[in-house]
């Protein structure tokens, strides 16, 4: 017997929760290390850049 398939409105729904994940380890990461070896600003751009697309894709499915 197969497991069932995700549909693609869950695997979207996954992923946002993946971002906020990733957001709060980025903050918490951002207090314990030294600024030069993350770049916070960046990391956050590219967070909010993939949270809009899957945002975007979530409106279409």
């Amino acid at each position: 017997m197969k497991p069932p398939v995700s549909s693609s409105r869950d695997v979207l729904e996954r992923m946002l929760a993946r971002v906020e994940e990733m957001r709060r380890a980025l903050a918490e990461t951002a207090g314990a290390v030294d600024e030069g070896d993350v770049d916070v600003a960046r990391a956050t751009a590219a967070l909010d850049d993939l949270e809009r697309r899957v945002r975007r894709m979530l409106e279409r499915a």
